[in-house]
């Protein structure tokens, strides 16, 4: 199944339960921002648990949810409808990048029966985090959903950057065809036998450093927050001298 519909669904479930005070089983890849320090009792106890998707899911994650016993609704909301307090009407949020949640918004919603915020993927800079906390609505997110997808997408740019692709595709829909020996131009070079720098050394960067080992490529990484965890997946490499780096940590705020 989408590592992204499990987390959905998970994610929702659990941070219901979270918020009415109940105990949790281990859900899986869900992650809590900030939960409220109080249980917080919700009205409809019983009833079906109202959950709104405002930047849409695939059908199936919609299907995940609705199977969960949650009343799934699928609509986008303008801000002026969410500062009015349309998200009262609601259990569970679920957004995307689209969709943005400030305070009030969240303050107008908490009003109601909003209870908690779900992000569908891993940032929630969208999201008025410290707000939500002070509205009593706890925050959830899927770190992992997407890991392997952008794995496979660092895995991509690097044979591209390697093999010289852009260049190559450019020339061939330009009716170029070189033949050797300025063919070899284009051929670039093996990703095997290569150093590759990670900076930052989270899920992403490991599933990067996994994929790039079994290409015969040798990894170093450097992480200040995790850096005995660093040393024990990356044995000997502590002296980075790399061929290619790839960061995998967030920019600085301005």
């Amino acid at each position: 199944r989408n590592p992204m519909i499990m987390c959905v669904s998970h994610m929702i479930s659990a941070a219901l339960a979270l918020a009415a005070g109940l105990s949790l089983p281990v859900v899986g890849r869900a992650r809590a921002f900030r939960t409220p320090s109080r249980p917080i009792s919700i009205s409809n106890s019983g009833a079906a648990q109202r959950v709104l998707v405002t930047d849409g899911l695939a059908p199936a994650a919609l299907d995940a949810l609705a199977a969960g016993g949650a009343d799934v609704t699928s609509r986008s909301l303008t801000e002026d409808e969410l500062c009015a307090g349309a998200l009262a009407a609601y259990d569970a949020v679920i957004i995307r990048s689209a969709t943005t949640l400030r305070a009030d918004a969240l303050s107008a919603g908490a009003a109601g029966r909003l209870r908690v915020v779900g992000r569908a993927g891993v940032g929630v800079d969208n999201i008025d985090v410290a707000g939500a906390h002070a509205s009593g609505v706890t925050v959830v997110n899927t770190p992992s959903a997407s890991t392997a997808s952008v794995v496979e997408m660092t895995l991509a740019l690097l044979f591209a950057a390697a093999r010289n692709l852009p260049a190559a595709d450019r020339g061939l829909r330009s009716g170029e065809w070189l033949k050797p020996p300025a063919r070899g131009s284009r051929l670039g070079s093996e990703l095997a036998g290569k150093n590759l720098g990670l900076l930052g050394f989270g899920r992403i960067a490991r599933g990067v450093a996994a994929a790039a080992a079994a290409l015969g490529m040798r990894v170093f990484a450097y992480s200040p927050h995790a850096a005995s965890e660093t040393a024990a997946a990356l044995p000997g490499a502590t002296t980075p001298i790399p061929c290619a780096l790839s960061p995998h940590a967030p920019a600085p705020p301005p």
